[in-house]
Parts: structure tokens; C-alpha cells; sequence
């Protein structure tokens, strides 16, 4: 008999071993020849097939929406069909980053899945855009107004061995790449980028990349005056002397044109028009942090407020600076570690107010002295309408072409949006962002209409009939993260896995019921492969983990 029912606090919370522990089992699912770099490999493939699937498509029908890839042809001519997405619509997963085009009232983002979605504040219309081509890791989206009509979308991926830099000059069906970063692509990844307005703005980036020279890797500020066709290296900095990558960040002001502002450890530089760093100030720092982050803004009269943010193990102490120059002010210890570098903002409205996320959201109303938590990531699963999901990609403030401000709130579970400073959050991803993240499905053998999803961090969910032929609702049973799922009796009822247990739904279609039994012994993967029997649907075998602690067998 199975164990009895064991009790567990809703959707168990991810801390830094449980995201490595992640990232290695996605690792380990692949292999390669030892030198063969097996991600470079799919990139190039994945880019230059779709493509070549987008053009043919174009040239065929005359169309470039999303619809027009359903149908696809495999195995050398062997086998055609029709593509149909099941789901879900309606449990968003983790959004990135956030842009707004106050001109049109568009809105983007970037889904952790590589896709641009178009839509608007309402969130009752979103289109995606590259539904054939992933970008991953987006870190930077940006819509720039051309001045001979049209526009261009520009992206910056920080995943690694990436060339780091798109446009698109279509509205995101198709991209190309800039050039001077090759050499990023070998070895490296983009950090930042920001991008000074104005008639012809200037975009600059910040890489860590290898310097085959000195053999050393090396922090780099490139720039780009061409809207993103081109990038030149201005300078760099040996991460032996500054201490790495995550010792240098770059800001400057969205909306007002400025100077572009270097932090490097403690000192604060500005880059001059030659590109070359000229040093301005000194934070009063007694020892050097493990992290540095800058974020600012510049108000209605031109004053510059500027934000350091410095992170040493658990612990975040905030400085920030004083308007008119008067130096660097103690803000105190922050309440959260940052979930990206895009985790930490200064509003658009008003500089007094500043916002982190890591697994919660915090703001400040007050220039950092104090802080208030946007609500608890349980509170999510009783109000998913009003209470943000859990973990914070990334908060991006805006102002709309009538003078309102706004900020909008990238989560694990969608996009929200808010009007008053965070004091009030709204999600507007609950229907149509088809940006969910599953690790595995299972449909039932005699009626497909009942489909059982395991996700990340949406947990485990449940579609049930009818099928009407559209994208279908999945409910969410439990939150977390689950996979390998499998059933011995065909979908009547269902194992999964979570990260340290199994658990078994004896009625999986019509009870949300189920047994949980941790896993024995220890060093299993970190979601452990699973399979039922098939002779018996309530056993199943566990693969992996040793019960003498001598690693995963």
C-alpha cells in the first residue's frame, strides 16, 4: 500500500542550490564529445532553420503570423501534419523583461522561452513574434522609432557563447545580428546594455569576454551609434584587477539624455564621448563586495539620483547618492537578494521610490531608508489576479503618451502592472500568454482531451474536457516544480516527481487527492527519472540516488 498522505506548505521555495541543482540536471541531459560545444551547436541549427522555415512560409502564403507554421513536414518528406498548440493560455510562466511604446500604446516582453510577445496594458491581446526562432536569455528589448519611418526592435541575450546582439526590422519576425561582438561569442556573455535617447541613440554594452592577448578574461564597454547594425570596443577591464564581471555595471537614463555612468567596485565613472572612462567619485566602501549593481534616474529638474547596490554572500547594503554633490549616502541593508541584475529599479516618476526582487518584491518610497514587501509569494495562489507570483526577473517603469506613469512587474508566473508605486499590483497575463514552462506531459490513452501537465514553478496542472479545438485552461492543482510524469494505467492515475519526493495521484483525472513519499538514500538527480510499472499502476521505480552516499547510481 502507499503511504499515507503527507502534508506539504504550497509550492516549496527555490533558494541558490536549488536553481544550480536545476542547472546541472539540464546539463546532464545532454552529451556531447569531449570539445564540442553541444549548445553552440543547436543555436546555429535552431536560427538557421527557422529562418528558413519563416521565408519559406512568407513566400508561400504571403503571411508571417504564427498560424501559417502549422503545418510541417519531417523525417525527409516522411511524415506531414498539422501542428495545433493544446496549452496552456492561461497559467503564464516566467517573463523576463517588459517594453513599452508610448507612441502606438504597445507593449512587449520577452518570455523565458525566447519569444517577443506583443499586447497591451489590458493584456487582452497578445500576438507572438518569433514563434519559430528562440532568443534566450533576453536581458534587453528595446522599440526605437526609425527616423525614415518604421521601426526596429533591439535584443540583447546574455546567455553564454552568444554573439549577445539582434535587431529586427519587421517587428520581431525575423533578426540579425550585430557585428564587432564575435568575439563574445566564442567566450562570454553580455551583462548590460543601455541605450542614451535622443534623435540618434547610442547603445552600450557591457560583456565579459576572453582576451586571447593576455589570456585572461576581461569586462568590456562596447558601443553602438548605427541602432545596433555595429558595436566598437571602447575599453576593458582585466577581471584579475577588478575583481569580476559582477564587479561593474553601466546606467543611464531612459527617458532624458545624459551621461552613461560606470561603477566599478567603488568608483563611479562617466564615459566621455571618446569612450573613455573618466572617474567622477568613490563610495565610502571598507572592503570590496562580491556584487556590484547601479541603477538611477533623472528627474523633472535634472537632478541625478543614483542607487549602488552591493551584495556580499547574504547580505546587501544600498548607497545612494546625494543630488546636487554631496556625496554618498548609507541606505542601509537591503531586504532581498536580487533575482537578475534587471531586479533592481529606480521609478520613473519619482526617484525616492526604489524596487528589488528576488523571491518577494520590495519598494521604497523613501530613497531606500526603508522597505515594505509587495506581498508574500504564497498569497499568489488565493489572488493570482492581485498578488504577484513569485521571483523577479525584472521591473520596468514607463510613462504613457498622456504623462501617466506606470511600472510593470516580470514574475515567474506572468506580467503585472502597476500604477501607483507597487502599492497595488494587476496581472495582466491571465489569459492568452501562452509563456508556460513545462517539463513534462502526459495525456490520458483513451480520452486526449484530459492532458496532465508538470511545470516550473506553476506546478502541477490539469486540463480536462471538453476540447473545443482552441488553446486550452490548465488548472493548477499544486504549485512547484514537477516532472517525469508517467502512469500504469494509462492516465487513470499519475506519478510524478518533485525535487526530494514522488508523488502518486490514484485518480488523477477526478481528484486533486494524492500520496507523497520522500526520496530513499541520497544524490539523486535533481528531478530523479521516473517510470510506472506497467502491470501494476501503483508501483513505480525511482532511478538514481544511492542508498550509501556514494553519488546517483
Amino acid at each position: 500500500l502507499p503511504p499515507r498522505p503527507t502534508d506539504r506548505a504550497e509550492g516549496q521555495r527555490e533558494d541558490a542550490a536549488f536553481k544550480q541543482a536545476r542547472a546541472e540536471w539540464i546539463r546532464s541531459l545532454h552529451r556531447a564529445a569531449p570539445g564540442t560545444d553541444w549548445e553552440a551547436i543547436d543555436r546555429a541549427t535552431r536560427y538557421a532553420r527557422a529562418q528558413q522555415r519563416f521565408r519559406q512560409r512568407a513566400s508561400q502564403t504571403g503571411r508571417t503570423t504564427s498560424a501559417d507554421y502549422a503545418q510541417d513536414t519531417l523525417a525527409g518528406g516522411l511524415l506531414s501534419g498539422h501542428w495545433r498548440e493544446t496549452g496552456s493560455s492561461n497559467q503564464a510562466g516566467r517573463i523576463h523583461l517588459a517594453e513599452y511604446h508610448a507612441p502606438s500604446g504597445t507593449l512587449y516582453l520577452a518570455s523565458s522561452g525566447g519569444n517577443i510577445w506583443v499586447g497591451n496594458r489590458q493584456g487582452d491581446r497578445w500576438e507572438v513574434r518569433n514563434d519559430m526562432l528562440r532568443i534566450p536569455d533576453i536581458q534587453f528589448l528595446r522599440r526605437v522609432d526609425l527616423p525614415g519611418g518604421g521601426h526596429r526592435l533591439l535584443v540583447a541575450s546574455s546567455d553564454w557563447g552568444e554573439a549577445g546582439f539582434r535587431y529586427s526590422d519587421d517587428d520581431g519576425y525575423t533578426w540579425s545580428f550585430s557585428t564587432g561582438l564575435e568575439n563574445i561569442s566564442s567566450w562570454g556573455r553580455v551583462l548590460r546594455v543601455e541605450m542614451v535617447p535622443g534623435p540618434q541613440p547610442v547603445l552600450y554594452l557591457l560583456a565579459l569576454e576572453w582576451d586571447n592577448s593576455a589570456w585572461e578574461s576581461i569586462t568590456s564597454v562596447y558601443r553602438s551609434t548605427d541602432l545596433g547594425l555595429s558595436f566598437v570596443r571602447l575599453f576593458s577591464r582585466p577581471n584579475a584587477q577588478t575583481g569580476g564581471e559582477n564587479q561593474l555595471d553601466i546606467w543611464t537614463d531612459r527617458y532624458q539624455a545624459g551621461p552613461v555612468y560606470l561603477l566599478e567596485n567603488q568608483h563611479l565613472y562617466t564615459i566621455d564621448s571618446l569612450g573613455q572612462a573618466q572617474l567622477q567619485d568613490s563610495l565610502p566602501l571598507t572592503t570590496i563586495p562580491g556584487a556590484a549593481r547601479l541603477r538611477g534616474r533623472v528627474d523633472s529638474s535634472g537632478q541625478v539620483y543614483l542607487y549602488a547596490l552591493y551584495r556580499d554572500g547574504s547580505d546587501s547594503e544600498l548607497y545612494r547618492s546625494t543630488p546636487g554633490g554631496g556625496g554618498w549616502q548609507a541606505a542601509g541593508t537591503v531586504p532581498s537578494g536580487l533575482f537578475f541584475r534587471n531586479s533592481f529599479a529606480v521609478d520613473i516618476a519619482d526617484p525616492e521610490r526604489v524596487y528589488v526582487g528576488g523571491i518577494d518584491a520590495y519598494r521604497s518610497g523613501d530613497g531606500a531608508q526603508s522597505w515594505q514587501q509587495v506581498n508574500v509569494w504564497w498569497e499568489y495562489y488565493s489572488d493570482p489576479a492581485n498578488k504577484l507570483h513569485a521571483d523577479i526577473p525584472s521591473f520596468d517603469s514607463f510613462v504613457d503618451s498622456s504623462g501617466q506613469p506606470f511600472t510593470l512587474i516580470s514574475t515567474d508566473g506572468g506580467l503585472y502592472i502597476s500604477y501607483d508605486g507597487l502599492q497595488t499590483v494587476q496581472n495582466i497575463s491571465l489569459d492568452g500568454l501562452h509563456v508556460s514552462q513545462y517539463y513534462s506531459t502526459y495525456t490520458h490513452n483513451t480520452n486526449p482531451a484530459i492532458i496532465y501537465a508538470g511545470s516550473q514553478d506553476q506546478g502541477y496542472q490539469r486540463s480536462l474536457p471538453p476540447d473545443t479545438g482552441q488553446v486550452k485552461t490548465f488548472e493548477q492543482l499544486i504549485s512547484g516544480d514537477y516532472g517525469h510524469l508517467v502512469s500504469g494505467d494509462g492516465g487513470q492515475s499519475l506519478w510524478m516527481n518533485y525535487p526530494g519526493f514522488t508523488r502518486y495521484y490514484p485518480n488523477a483525472a477526478q481528484s486533486g487527492y494524492g500520496f507523497d513519499r520522500d526520496f530513499d538514500g541520497s544524490g539523486h538527480l535533481w528531478l530523479a527519472p521516473l517510470i510506472a510499472d506497467p502491470t501494476s499502476p501503483t508501483a513505480a521505480y525511482l532511478g538514481g540516488g544511492s542508498l550509501d552516499g556514494q553519488g546517483a547510481q
